[in-house]
């Protein structure tokens, strides 16, 4: 399902249901923000939805994504399948426990981490109700943005050296 046919589907569930806290538009502000002594931008309180900030879009070529083996336009059923399941299993325990983060990690090298990880992203993105954020972590050799064929921007790592602000390190 499209960001915007979520975002859509998200707005009817909301005038449907006007129990949910204040939405933003009511509250008067679209984002408030206050700025921190790091630079960057932050809630200047706890929203009550989802708070976008403007990121940069970038185009990733379905093609690239295909032959890094991402999981997209069903490309491998079987594959995507098992994704699935593990999305829900994954999804199921966390929010029974009321959490939302999820690491992915292992002993060795080259055990399969990062495409596990953005395949696992792009299987729970999929879910209506459902906002994923994926970091790589990797401050070494971070290597998500390979998989997409995007160039090496400022990310994590810039970020904490002071060199770049959260805006700037974010995509969609």
């Amino acid at each position: 399902m499209s960001f915007i046919a979520k975002a859509l589907e998200r707005a009817k569930l909301q005038q449907e249901h006007p129990a949910h806290p204040k939405s933003l538009k009511e509250r008067g502000d679209l984002c408030p923000v206050e700025i921190t002594n790091s630079g960057w931008e932050r809630p200047a309180e706890p929203p009550g939805e989802i708070c976008y900030t403007t990121t940069r879009t970038v185009p990733v070529k379905l093609e690239t994504m295909m032959r890094n083996r991402l999981l997209v336009g069903g490309t491998n059923p079987e594959v995507m399948e098992r994704y699935k399941l593990l999305r829900t299993q994954i999804l199921q325990k966390t929010l029974a426990d009321h959490r939302n983060t999820l690491m992915i990690t292992s002993p060795l090298p080259e055990d399969g981490k990062t495409l596990t990880a953005i395949n696992l992203a792009l299987s729970i993105s999929q879910e209506l109700a459902q906002t994923v954020l994926l970091i790589d972590v990797d401050l070494r050799a971070p290597s998500i943005h390979q998989y997409f064929g995007l160039p090496a921007e400022p990310g994590l790592v810039d970020y904490l050296e002071g060199q770049a602000s959260i805006p700037e390190i974010l995509v969609h």
